[in-house]
């Protein structure tokens, strides 16, 4: 009953009508996201995306993955890979699609005993830490869930551009401009809200760096977002 964007993606799959799984917040305009979003193949992908694909190695976690297209394709190319999502409509989608590992979980709560080689957070995944103080758990996270040289995959968004220009929002005073709240809706269904995180790189590498890791800009995008990549500080 609280899950928007498991059953819009349930009911594309499905091929029921449909609508736009919307997510709203009260400091951007709304963003109605089209369910076949998520069903992308690889050659549909943005750049940042494919270049985070081709560049995983061994056992590899994929979190918040949603339909499951980037763990198909990682699948496909005979990767060991686990995907795991808070959404149980998005869990029963990807065992119907076919991967073979699928777990309902989220990451911050997770209790796993394996460790993986290259963590993967893509579409902005890196958000799930809310805010920039909640980077001390995550790192803390990953400290059991990386690998001996495992790395860290995750793409984000500086959001400056919204608070530059004529047209420019005034920047908040209380927070960092990329820690917003979002509730997610899909027809008559809402999630509760939750806090969600944009981060530029700059405070990504120094929350990286406090935690005695390193993050390299991997790749740049179009428009102020990119891709990172992140290691422990003696790699």
């Amino acid at each position: 009953t609280q899950d928007p964007i498991g059953q819009g993606l349930l009911d594309y799959w499905h091929q029921k009508p449909g609508a736009p799984i919307v997510a709203r917040s009260e400091s951007v305009e709304d963003l109605p996201m089209a369910p076949e979003l998520f069903f992308r193949d690889f050659e549909s992908m943005p750049l940042l995306e494919q270049v985070a694909l081709q560049n995983c190695k061994g056992k590899i976690l994929d979190v918040g993955a949603g339909a499951g297209c980037h763990s198909l394709w990682l699948q496909q190319q005979h990767f060991d890979i686990r995907a795991i999502d808070v959404s149980p409509g998005a869990v029963a989608l990807m065992q119907a699609r076919g991967l073979q590992k699928v777990t309902l979980a989220d990451l911050q709560e997770w209790e796993h005993d394996t460790q993986y080689d290259t963590v993967l957070l893509l579409m902005n995944g890196i958000g799930l830490v809310q805010t920039l103080e909640g980077f001390t758990r995550f790192f803390k996270q990953m400290d059991a869930l990386l690998a001996p040289g495992g790395q860290i995959l995750c793409d984000s968004s500086d959001l400056k551009y919204l608070y530059q220009g004529e047209d420019a929002q005034e920047l908040p005073e209380d927070r960092y401009y990329g820690e917003l709240n979002y509730q997610l809706v899909y027809k008559n269904i809402e999630c509760p809200p939750f806090e969600w995180l944009f981060v530029d790189f700059g405070h990504l590498s120094e929350a990286a760096k406090a935690a005695g890791y390193r993050a390299e800009m991997f790749q740049k995008g179009e428009h102020y977002d990119f891709l990172a990549r992140i290691v422990r500080e003696e790699q």
